[in-house]
Order: C-alpha cells, then structure tokens, then sequence
C-alpha cells in the first residue's frame, strides 16, 4: 500500500508541473482528473505617486512645483486601456516622450507603463492671486479596476513685482528702418507691504530700457518702456531676437522669465 501511495504522489506532481495553468483534482480512487482552466487574471491600473502637484507663486509666476509626473503601469493580466483627463486649462497633460495630445490615453499591456506628465502652464500667468483647483482622472476604460484622481492645486499670492503686460515686443520693417511697433510699456508694481528694489535687464544692442533700475514704495509703480533703437538700421535683413529680464532684488517675489522681443527685418 506504501508503494502505491508513492506511485500516486508521483503522478500527481507530474500532472502539476506538466499543466500549471490548470486546476487538479484527485478522485478516491486516486487518479487525476481536470476540473478547469484558470483565466488570465484582470487588467489592473496603477497610479504612482500617490501625490498631488501643489504649485505657488506670485501673480504672473513664476510657479514653484509646477508639474508632476505620474507612472501607470498594467499589475493585472489582460491588456487595459486607460484615460487621463482635466478640466483646468491653466493645467496641462502630455505623455512622456509623445507631448501633448487632443486626449491622452493609450493602451497598456500587462506589466507595461506609461508616464503621463502633469504641469502648469502659461495660462496660469494672467491669474489674479487666489487658489485655483482641479482634478486628474486617470480611468481604466476596459474594465475600471485601478480607477483614480489626483488633486492639482494652484495658489497664487499677489506679493512682490508685478509686470504687465503679458506680451512680448514683435517689431518689423525693411532693412535700414522705419520699424512697426517698435517699442512697448511695461508697467512694474510693488505689491509687497515693504519697498522693494527691481532690475531690468537686455542683452542686444538695438534694444534701449528706458529705465534698468529703481525702488518702488508698498503699492507704487513705474513705467518702463522697451523700444528698438537705431542701432537696428545697420542690421541685415533676417529675425532678430532678445529678453528683458525683470527681476525683484529684494525677496525675489515676482521675479520672472522675462518678456521676448522679436525684430523681423525683410
């Protein structure tokens, strides 16, 4: 009997090993049969970080923490399609190493990724100080195992070195002059409760800053005006191009990427 008990192990750990897929059982007699097969588990989605994008800054930005990205990944067994969505257009989703899409999603097969990043963009500079908010909604469209949201936050506080507009100087004409458009005004603001000192910077020589540097009083604001000057009669014809630099010396509130300019001469 002790014999016939090995033999009988035996066979099972053989049909065990052969059809792993398979779910065994074993009758009283002792013989092995097939009961079922066991299906590929679900696809599952995965969102990592758990996180939500918290960006601050001053009115006009910069904005501190502007973007987040975020990995999805397949933990199941069966081919998944997913979503991301918001509704903010201040907030932006691009697909890693794709960009940004009319509607981001994909498919994704067990154990494969995707990573779907998450930032504020420019549309967030005109915003007066308050705290804006939205919702990410990554989905799994298959079949819904995995579905999630990720808040985004916005705060933006009105403290520091305000500069509008937001427009850039876009100048055109012919070769040796006159120029269209040829100079813009800016107006800084100290919306501080303390005075502030500010700079404004350039680099190319066809560009004069009526003013480079000051001190505003809390509230106080001065004209700066950037205009192309005759130094652009002499260039060739082609596009030109430079950035003013406004910057807060004081606490660095407000300080930002600075305001293009563009001379088109044909």
């Amino acid at each position: 009997m002790k014999r016939i008990a090995i033999v009988i192990l035996a066979v099972v750990l053989l049909f065990a090993v052969a059809m792993p897929a398979q779910i065994k059982a074993t009758s009283k007699s002792g013989s092995v049969e097939q009961v079922a097969a066991l299906p590929p588990p679900a696809g599952v989605l995965s969102v990592t970080p758990l996180d939500g994008l918290t960006a601050t800054g001053t009115v006009g930005g910069p904005f501190d923490s502007a973007s987040i990205v975020y990995t999805l990944q397949n933990t199941g067994g069966e081919p998944i399609n997913w979503t991301a969505v918001k509704t903010q257009s201040w907030l932006t989703l691009a697909l890693e190493n794709v960009g940004i899409l009319p509607m981001i999603g994909g498919k994704l097969s067990p154990g494969a990724t995707a990573r779907v990043i998450c930032s504020i963009n420019d549309k967030a500079r005109p915003l007066a100080a308050n705290t804006y908010t939205d919702t990410v909604n990554f989905t799994n469209t298959t079949n819904g195992s995995g579905n999630t949201t990720r808040p985004a936050s916005l705060t933006i506080i009105s403290y520091g070195l305000s500069v509008t507009p937001l427009d850039g100087l876009t100048a055109t004409g012919v070769a040796g002059g006159p120029f269209d458009s040829a100079s813009i005004d800016y107006t800084l603001q100290n919306t501080h409760s303390a005075p502030i000192k500010w700079t404004a910077s350039k680099t190319q020589s066809w560009i004069t800053l009526s003013a480079e540097s000051g001190t505003l009083a809390p509230a106080a604001s001065v004209t700066v005006t950037v205009s192309i000057n005759s130094s652009a009669n002499s260039l060739l014809s082609g596009t030109y191009t430079d950035k003013v630099i406004f910057k807060n010396i004081t606490n660095g509130y407000g300080t930002n990427p600075g305001r293009p300019v563009s001379l088109t001469i044909r």
